[in-house]
């Protein structure tokens, strides 16, 4: 993932940090936390959830019986209460909830 630094770094010559990071080993918080910060519902949590683990779309619709066009219009719910417009800023928010807790 790549975040860029705060206004300090870009002062001092610095504009990104990259972080490789295995998504299977990378903390996930759980999804009360999201329900709690955002309003999620519990099935719009546990989709931020598996995507943060870098479970694809159409692997969560398998998984869970439900049909892609579904897995995107819960998508599209979470990205509008989270303030991301897309799946890459979505992982990486829930990621960073989860590093900041220590889960």
């Amino acid at each position: 993932m790549l975040y860029p630094l705060g206004r300090d770094a870009l002062l001092a010559g610095s504009a990104a940090a990259m972080f490789i990071v295995d998504p299977a080993s990378s903390p996930v918080p759980d999804a009360e936390l999201l329900i709690a910060l955002y309003a999620l519902t519990p099935a719009e949590a546990r989709l931020a959830c598996a995507l943060a683990r870098g479970v694809s779309v159409k692997e969560y619709g398998l998984a869970h019986r439900v049909t892609a066009n579904t897995v995107r219009t819960h998508l599209k719910q979470v990205m509008a209460k989270t303030g991301t417009t897309r799946q890459s800023q979505l992982a990486g928010l829930v990621a960073r909830l989860a590093a900041r807790r220590g889960d």
